[in-house]
Parts: structure tokens; sequence; C-alpha cells
């Protein structure tokens, strides 16, 4: 067995452990860390993958139940929300990107949208957002330079965070997300503050397709505590797309 495949392993065998709750908080902390390259560890998309389909069933009590997890999802779905007046939400159709097991989902649906997609390299991650029963389809698939199953124009906004990692999702999306939304649709995406200074290419890449007129950009921010009890800032960006 490879070093790595021992590593993920043992990720693995922590997410499906049970027992003491605080040692297992830390545990999946230290998972966490792991999964999102926080580590020294050389973690691939195949290797994501192969603890999110182990943790699909645990997650959303995991997440709630450690104290160190982070409500940016929240925080992502009610920005996006600020950017529709109320009584337009309804007929606004939104793709939720990196959708997982469909956190941001409901909260849009509680924000009042009802017209939300997801996609998600997880089919296990998607089995449990279709039970949430907010979404109207789920695409499997990895968002990346590749062409999605969606029709050109597609959708009026679409919303992303917690998803841009080196083992997960980088820049080379962003022209099939300007494909799929509408001109004049907008792009909410929010990123780990560190995880941006270590994804080369991702900040110029946004300015590139500024400069190139595909989008315009309608605000950027960084906010505090990415994490509730650590100093992490995270980075938060909205596009028009042109």
């Amino acid at each position: 067995m490879s070093e790595n495949n021992a590593l993920i392993n043992s990720v693995i065998k922590v997410i499906q452990s049970t027992g003491d709750r605080e040692r297992k908080e830390n545990q999946v902390s230290n998972s966490i860390g792991i999964l999102l390259n926080d580590s020294d560890a050389k973690v691939t998309s195949n290797d994501a993958q192969r603890i999110y389909t182990a943790w699909a069933n645990t997650y959303d009590k995991d997440h709630d139940d450690n104290v160190y997890i982070y409500k940016t999802p929240l925080r992502a779905a009610r920005h996006f929300a600020e950017l529709f007046p109320e009584v337009e939400r309804p007929r606004v159709k939104v793709l939720d990107i990196a959708a997982g097991t469909g956190t941001v989902g409901q909260e849009l649906h509680k924000q009042g949208f009802r017209d939300i997609d997801a996609v998600d390299a997880n089919q296990a991650m998607l089995d449990v957002a279709k039970s949430k029963n907010v979404y109207n389809r789920l695409i499997c698939d990895f968002l990346g330079p590749n062409a999605l199953d969606i029709k050109d124009y597609t959708y009026d906004g679409a919303v992303a965070t917690a998803c841009f990692y080196k083992s997960h999702v980088t820049e080379d999306c962003f022209p099939e997300l300007i494909r799929i939304i509408k001109p004049g649709g907008l792009l909410l995406m929010q990123i780990r503050g560190d995880a941006l200074k270590e994804m080369v290419g991702f900040t110029e890449a946004m300015k590139r397709l500024e400069n190139d007129q595909k989008w315009t950009l309608v605000k950027e921010e960084y906010f505090p505590n990415w994490y509730s009890d650590k100093a992490i800032n995270g980075f938060r960006v909205v596009y028009r797309i042109s």
C-alpha cells in the first residue's frame, strides 16, 4: 500500500468511527485539514472523492457536531440572496456548484429560491442532497474545463463556496461557468483566504476574464472567521456575466 493510500484509509477510518464526541471532533478537524491540503499530503481529486463517498452519510452530523466547523456555506447562500429582490427569487434559476450534501441549497430554499439545480463530483453526496427535496436537477460531474451536461445560458445565477482547493475545483472551470450562466447573470464565489494564496493562477484568471470583458466585477471582499474558532479569513467575489 502506498503512503498516500494509507493516509486516505486512515482518514476514512476516522470519519467512520464512533465514540467520544470531543475526541472525534478533533479527529474530524484533522481529517478536514488533510482533505483540503492543509498538510504536506498530496491529496488528489480521486483521493478526495474516496473520502467524500465514505463521509456522505455522516457528513452533515459531523459538521453540525463539530465546534471547529464553519458557517461559511450559509453565508454564501445569504449573500447570494441579497443580490435578488425577494419577490423575484422564486423565478431565479440557480446552480449550486459543488453542492455536496445540499447545505447551500437548503439555505437558498429558505431564502425563497425555488428553481435550484446542483452539480457535484460525488454521487454519494448528491444522494444525500436529493433527500432534502430542494433541487430540481442533480448533476454528477467534476467541474473543470470539461463541458457539463447543461445548455448554454441556462442559469440566472450560481453560487460556489468551500470548493476551491487544489484537490477540488480550480480556476480552469471559469470558462464553463461563463458558458452556462446567462449574460447579465451573477456568479458568487467564496474561497478560503489561505487557499487563495496557495492556488497560483486563481486571481490572475479572474482578472484576465475581467480584462477580456467576459465578466464584470460587482463586489469583492475579505471576511473574518471562515471557521468559528480559527483566525482564517475568507474571500468573497461576485461577477456579472457579460
